[in-house]
């Protein structure tokens, strides 16, 4: 068969074969350590510094020691890097050793050891590079030193026997898809220096029962803790401003989740199919719920959303079906296409006075319905079928005043039963002396004699509007004594 390839194509594809496949065999010098095991090298230009590297063969096996130091030609050097693809497919290597000279592990180090089990990582490691466990299946036993700043992009991805892992107080960053897919992994603590949880970077790890975030983090990254099926309670720290898109889809036994007070933003998807939560809270830092932030959590039966909120996206609480109250805070400006569409349950819906914009199909089929509060004067825009599918029955409550501004609007569609605000109710408690004066509140109560508990009732008109005032006011009894004596004379 001919290869049809454009001739450049297949230049530029060989080139890379080669490239690739003789980068771990390109080494300076080679020395056998106290084991008797030849560990290949590389000169650091300009420096008395080396970097192991391997010999392609994959051939190392059980135990290596790698030594801190080594000499060549009467000249000693410091090993201080692990090299690119330097033990590449030691599928039987078991236990590496590392010196506490080495700062830095570089790209698959250790790639597809599957039989490696334990690694030590010294102190003096500053970073875990791209892949540098990548596969390793095997790795049960992971330390982490105190001076890793980065663990970087898939650096133990697929390390399905990894159990549990400490990331110490000096990591910064956790890249991306860092442990993806660590399917064992059934506890993380983070250290107290993380900032940033990269994209996908603890995806898949189904095994994962609970995680804190702690307050140094900001952001967690998208699809961060995607598809971890048996996470149960997530506690997220007061730093955390963005929880990104899909970053807890589909954690589907998920429970608790307690968010932080500096909250902004949850992302697209984030909560997505999270059918096992129980209540969402949040607090009144957030301002955006991005499209289909909590789409499908079946099983919550509390929502409070926060007093800073504004934007509430398509799909964002779509079929919350336990929920039976929802209040949409004054914040609030639109909702979003389907936002709470399928919430079976509900029964009671206030919508802030500042919402201008309810779109499409955002509360269709809460066929229980019974009562709604809508608090803005002017009738809010409805999209198509907003209220489609429930109860006939059901209530509309507008301010005094909008009642016909309703009936005339696409509202009057959805509710031929529309009512003003019932009017406020006060009570107020208080206390004065027999034959005292109350004047406040709007009473005016002069010298009152009867002492024990009076009842009063003030109603105060503002056009339809109206508040009743009930007065409960003690009265104390006062008291007189006089006494009689006998004086002589000129005594005075």
């Amino acid at each position: 068969m001919k290869n049809h390839a454009p001739p450049l194509l297949r230049l530029v594809a060989l080139l890379f074969l080669f490239l690739y496949g003789t980068l771990a065999q390109a080494q300076d010098f080679s020395a056998v350590n106290a084991d008797g095991d030849t560990i290949y090298y590389n000169f650091i230009s300009g420096t008395t510094d080396v970097v192991v590297v391997g010999n392609g063969d994959g051939t190392y096996s059980d135990t290596i020691n790698i030594p801190s130091t080594v000499t060549h030609n009467a000249t000693t050097y410091t090993v201080t890097t692990i090299g690119n693809i330097a033990f590449r497919n030691c599928s039987t290597l078991t236990v590496v050793t590392i010196p506490n000279t080495v700062t830095t592990f570089e790209q698959d180090a250790f790639i597809y050891c599957t039989g490696l089990t334990t690694v030590d990582i010294p102190n003096s490691v500053i970073t875990i590079g791209r892949g540098a466990f990548y596969q390793c299946t095997g790795l049960t036993d992971v330390t982490i030193g105190s001076s890793v700043t980065l663990i970087d992009r898939d650096a133990f991805k697929y390390c399905s026997g990894l159990t549990s892992i400490v990331i110490p107080n000096s990591v910064i960053t956790i890249g991306r898809g860092a442990f993806h897919y660590c399917s064992g992994l059934t506890e993380v603590h983070l250290g107290d220096s993380v900032i940033t949880i990269g994209y996908d970077a603890f995806s898949g790890c189904s095994g994962l029962d609970s995680i804190i975030i702690p307050n140094s983090v900001q952001t967690i990254g998208p699809y961060a803790f995607y598809n971890c099926t048996g996470l149960t309670s997530v506690t997220i720290g007061d730093s955390v401003t963005l929880i990104d898109m899909h970053a807890f889809r589909n954690c589907s036994n998920l429970r608790t989740v307690e968010f932080g007070e500096s909250l902004i933003t949850i992302g697209t998807s984030a909560f997505d199919r999270c059918t096992s939560l129980q209540s969402v809270i949040l607090p009144n830092s957030v301002t955006t719920v991005g499209n289909n932030a909590f789409w499908g959590c079946w099983s919550n039966g509390t929502l409070v959303l926060g007093d800073s909120l504004t934007t509430i996206g398509n799909g964002s609480f779509y079929n919350h079906s336990a929920v039976m109250t929802i209040i949409i805070p004054n914040s609030v400006e639109s909702i979003g296409v389907n936002a709470f569409k399928d919430c079976f349950s509900l029964r009671i819906l206030v919508i802030g006075e500042n919402v201008d914009t309810i779109m499409e199909s955002a509360f269709e089929d809460s066929r229980s319905l019974d009562t709604v509060y809508s608090l803005s004067p002017i009738p809010p825009t409805l999209g198509p079928n907003v209220f489609k599918d429930c109860r006939a029955e059901k209530i509309l409550v507008v301010p005094c005043g909008s009642e016909e501004a309703y009936r005339n609007s696409a509202w009057g569609q959805w509710f031929p039963n529309i009512i003003v605000s019932p009017p406020e109710q006060m009570e107020i408690f208080d206390t004065i002396c027999q034959g005292s004066d109350y004047v406040a509140n709007d009473f005016n109560l002069t010298n009152v004699q009867q002492s024990g508990v009076h009842i009063d009732t003030l109603r105060s008109f503002t056009g339809c509007d109206s508040v009743i005032t009930t007065l409960n006011l003690t009265v104390n009894p006062t008291y007189q004594h006089t006494d009689t004596v006998t004086i002589c004379d000129n005594a005075l």
